[in-house]
């Protein structure tokens, strides 16, 4: 049987994720922060002129079954397909209280990075706490 939390935290992640996405499409961020005024919209498959294009390489991972007391890990890799830098707002913050790991460049992987170029490619590192999910 699939552990409910782990899709909890999956869906977090992407959440922060579609946070700094929706910010630029002008939609509202759920984290109290106005949003910019609205652009035309755009193709998803093609990045609009100015803008970054947050781009996971998967959006899901399966952990398996865990036991209650053990503590997984996953790396969420990504790519600015954009045209703009794709700027993330630290921390990032899971609208539903799951951790949430700040994204990283493979360049150098122990500091969190707010600012990915046109064409760069990092990761969200995503720890999961089973115990802590216990409660919720």
């Amino acid at each position: 049987m699939k552990n409910p939390a782990i899709s909890t935290i999956v869906i977090g992640i992407l959440a922060c994720a579609g946070a700094v996405q929706a910010r630029q499409n002008g939609t509202p961020d759920n984290l109290g922060t106005p949003a910019p005024a609205a652009a035309p919209a755009q193709p998803a498959a093609t990045p609009a002129a100015g803008k970054p294009q947050l781009v996971f390489d998967e959006m899901a991972h399966e952990f398996g079954k865990i036991a209650d007391t053990n503590v997984v890990e996953a790396e969420f890799k990504f790519t600015n397909k954009g045209d703009a830098p794709l700027v993330f707002q630290l921390p990032l913050k899971a609208s539903c209280g799951c951790t949430a790991g700040n994204p990283r460049s493979p360049k150098n992987p122990n500091v969190d990075q707010a600012e990915f170029a046109p064409g760069e490619s990092g990761f969200i590192h995503a720890p999961f706490r089973s115990m802590s999910m216990t409660h919720i």
